[in-house]
């Protein structure tokens, strides 16, 4: 008896009391994971945005020139980039309401974000009437195109001012053909309109992004009604800045020699490559436009003539 007693013992000994629970281990409740549609979107598409910490620019993406044409001394470039990169004069943001606050997004946020450190939430904006005369404003009118100051990192960077050109929503109106119709004139004369200011300011470069071509086109689950805005968005930018270049290209007042219509190629919203297949549409219906590529093969300063139509 007192054998099996020592061996209970040592049994009782050798066993590891279990640990007692906190109440607050108990009641805490357990962190779920965010699922991935409810997380902030990046214009990385799910990767996390890299920001420099002394200039608030993301690091270059490679340049590739899908598209050339030279009309008179206006040199118009389509090409594969992240706008705040590029190496030009002016950047034409695509702006709303909510441009340069904290409330901004897409093109216009990551253009505010490169500005750091220099704070230019609701700075004042110049911008003309057709007829020259200047206005100062915090807020642009629709189809209006407002000159901001770079500053911080992207001043850094080169870039000397911001085109804000706020153009038209297609979801302020409804789904039909008539749409087109009222939108896509407004979007070129919005345009023209940053290409003056642009004039105005003396830049010779600038770098134009596919303005009313991206979130705020319409939606449905049974209809491509949001690719065909998209696109004739796109369209509308390209006609306009040819036109724009076909009635400087004489003047030999007019400073802006470069214009570079830029895209990514990875966004949802929309991508280069609706740019390309619509100027090549845009080509082929007109004679008179001579187009270079430079494929994605060779280097964007190697350009090859494809067709003179």
């Amino acid at each position: 008896e007192d054998q099996s007693l020592a061996n209970f013992e040592r049994l009782n000994i050798s066993k590891k009391t279990p640990k007692k629970k906190s109440i607050r281990q108990i009641d805490a409740p357990r962190k779920k994971p965010i699922p991935n549609s409810l997380k902030p979107a990046t214009r990385s598409m799910g990767k996390p945005e890299k920001i420099t910490s002394k200039t608030g620019i993301r690091p270059s993406v490679p340049m590739k020139i899908h598209r050339k044409l030279i009309i008179g001394s206006i040199t118009i470039r389509i090409i594969e980039a992240d706008i705040v990169t590029c190496r030009v004069d002016a950047v034409i943001n695509a702006a709303n309401s909510q441009s340069f606050t904290p409330m901004d997004g897409g093109i216009s946020g990551a253009l505010r974000r490169a500005c750091a450190p220099a704070n230019v939430c609701r700075a004042e904006k110049i911008w003309w009437s057709d007829d020259g005369t200047e206005h100062r404003d915090e807020k642009i009118a629709t189809t209006q195109a407002g000159v901001q100051p770079s500053a911080g990192g992207l001043l850094d960077a080169g870039i000397k001012y911001i085109v804000h050109a706020v153009g038209p929503i297609w979801t302020d109106h409804a789904i039909s053909a008539k749409t087109f119709k009222i939108v896509t004139p407004l979007i070129q004369l919005t345009a023209h309109r940053a290409l003056n200011a642009c004039c105005l300011i003396k830049a010779t470069s600038c770098a134009i992004p596919a303005i009313s071509g991206g979130i705020f086109t319409h939606y449905r689950v049974d209809s491509d009604i949001k690719d065909r805005e998209q696109r004739a968005a796109r369209r509308a930018i390209i006609e306009a800045v040819i036109s724009w270049a076909e009635q400087h290209s004489s003047d030999e007042t007019t400073s802006l020699k470069s214009i570079d219509i830029c895209d990514l190629s990875f966004r949802s919203k929309g991508a280069v490559h609706m740019f390309v297949e619509e100027f090549d549409l845009l080509s082929s219906e007109r004679a008179s436009l001579a187009c270079i590529e430079s494929p994605s093969n060779e280097s964007p300063t190697s350009t090859k003539l494809i067709n003179t139509l």
